[in-house]
């Protein structure tokens, strides 16, 4: 059975790991290679570029030539032929709102078997992505066999409910006939892991001989979390110990000078001194952070927050977590059992923000939302406490949030259960009567019908063509031309030197050439036709004059 995909899984040569989003899908795509069972893997991607950086970082990875044997990369432009020629167990995006009901059309008009196609949700907050609700809703080409996978038990709630209020504020009749599952996000249990202290401590900076509670955030109270309620948690705890023996690290990315903003707020509430901030830290030291740490705290309030991936680093390096009783969060975090979280408010009173948020900016609407969202203060100190003053609570709390990431967030674990929900979806697909193939894309244009107009002309099979004085250049090698890059997934050089060989004698029926060049390469009328207007743009072909065809 292959993999097929139209995702890449990583969106540069050197992903920022600050962002759950790709941290998640350069990671999924690393463990389904190291622990997928598929014979063959098969990447559809859009340009030559994106293939190419690809193949380096994976090669970068280590992972092993016999996995890397199993790896196909294809042009979009391939996907008709291997849908109809291979099957497939399953296509697979990093993100369901990538293609996935595009990809669901084209399955149903091409492959060879049926299959079914998965997407994963990540932010569910973006009201922009309400058209391509409506896309997924409208289309008619999504099976019961497909699914949106979803990392978070609330995360699959959401989704349903906006899926539930488009249909009824579009009074739309079809709805969403695939699956909802959930499977978490996954992390590597080998590179989140206890290490020794005391080295973490001193390779950081960080002091030896305080209790370290730990913070790993993109710093951005737009789209991560309000910081300033944990600094006022964080004074009540100071206040309530005899030795000031605590030390709180924030550590992440900061694009928009937030940490500017927290250290002059630490520095008013007069607790500056037991305070560091790690801004922008290197991937290596990510591991060491956590293994650096005592407790560790995420007090989350943005919608945007659909998972938590730090929290379950955090929990795989044997950390006791404080967290917001919120979003992804509460499917990590068992209360008193592997950390403790904390109770968040909210109350109906954001109407005007929800008749404004088709004009606000999505960061501004992002911060309007979660101002209006408690995480409680005096609970988040009485936690923190708790654990800062009882080393066994501590302890017992770790071990159990380590076992329970290696048992459930483990990337092993993870494919296992990706592998096990695709098997069932591909039998149901098998199980499913019916042929939807015909049913076109109501978001497709045939962009020939709809620009047509503006061209002068339109050439057919009764023009006749002849190779020109470049074309000759070409064809016997006194010119070598540079083909675009991405044009040679449509341009093949070998029917372009068969075309310009039989128009180098002579004007020649374009339906000649076409019927010849099917006869001998057996592709389509169509490709022969794109082909010759091609050659015709680059001076390979002279055509008879204008005035000619429509004298």
């Amino acid at each position: 059975m292959h993999f097929g995909t139209l995702d890449a899984f990583v969106e540069s040569a050197s992903p920022d790991l600050m962002l759950g989003k790709k941290v998640a899908n350069f990671e999924f795509l690393k463990a389904l290679l190291r622990y997928g069972s598929f014979d063959e893997y098969h990447f559809f991607l859009p340009t030559i570029s994106t293939r190419l950086n690809l193949q380096t970082i994976i090669r970068k990875t280590g992972i092993e030539d016999r996995i890397l044997k199993r790896l196909k990369f294809y042009s979009f432009l391939d996907l008709q032929e291997k849908l109809m020629e291979n099957d497939y167990q399953v296509f697979h995006q990093g993100d369901f709102m990538t293609y996935f009901s595009s990809l669901c059309f084209i399955r149903n008009r091409f492959a060879k078997r049926k299959f079914p196609i998965t997407g994963v949700t990540h932010s569910l907050s973006y009201r922009e992505n309400t058209l391509k609700y409506y896309e997924i809703l409208s289309s008619g080409s999504i099976q019961p066999y497909d699914s949106i996978i979803c990392t978070s038990s609330g995360g699959k709630r959401v989704l349903e409910q906006i899926f539930n209020l488009i249909r009824q504020q579009i009074d739309l009749t079809s709805g969403y006939r695939g699956r909802f599952d959930c499977i978490p996000l996954g992390i590597d249990t080998e590179m989140f892991t206890q290490r020794d202290k005391e080295g973490c401590r001193k390779k950081l900076g960080l002091p030896l001989d305080k209790l370290i509670i730990l913070g790993v955030t993109r710093f951005s109270v737009y789209s991560k979390m309000d910081l300033y309620p944990l600094l006022q948690a964080f004074k009540m705890v100071l206040e309530s110990l005899k030795v000031k023996n605590v030390f709180l690290v924030l550590a992440g990315a900061d694009k928009l000078n937030y940490v500017s903003l927290l250290e002059d707020f630490s520095s008013k509430l007069g607790i500056r001194e037991f305070i560091q901030f790690k801004v922008n830290f290197s991937d290596d030291e990510k591991p060491l952070l956590y293994s650096a740490a005592d407790i560790f705290v995420s007090p989350s309030d943005s919608f945007q927050e659909t998972f938590g991936l730090s929290v379950v680093e955090a929990m795989a390096s044997g950390l006791p977590a404080v967290v917001s009783d919120f979003n992804g969060y509460k499917d990590l975090v068992e209360h008193q059992i592997n950390g403790f979280r904390v109770p968040t408010y909210w109350a109906d009173c954001t109407d005007q923000i929800s008749e404004l948020n088709t004009i606000l900016f999505r960061d501004i609407y992002h911060l309007y939302y979660s101002q209006s969202i408690v995480v409680d203060v005096n609970m988040m100190s009485k936690f923190l406490l708790d654990l800062i003053n009882n080393l066994n609570l501590r302890a017992r709390l770790g071990e159990n949030a380590r076992k329970s990431a290696e048992e459930k967030f483990s990337w092993r674990v993870i494919i296992r259960r990706y592998e096990g929900t695709w098997k069932s979806l591909y039998d149901l697909a098998q199980n499913t009567e019916g042929n939807r193939g015909e049913i076109k894309d109501p978001f497709q244009l045939r962009y020939y019908d709809i620009f047509r107009h503006y061209t002068t002309a339109e050439p057919d099979k009764d023009w006749e063509i002849r190779i020109s004085d470049f074309g000759l250049d070409v064809l016997h090698k006194r010119f070598v031309f540079p083909i675009y890059p991405d044009m040679a997934n449509l341009v093949r050089v070998e029917i372009a030197v068969y075309i310009m060989t039989l128009a180098e004698h002579g004007f020649i029926r374009i339906g000649d050439v076409i019927r010849l060049c099917t006869e001998k390469w057996g592709v389509t009328k169509q490709k022969i036709m794109y082909q010759i207007m091609w050659m015709l743009k680059q001076n390979f072909l002279d055509v008879h004059s204008y005035q000619n065809r429509v004298g």
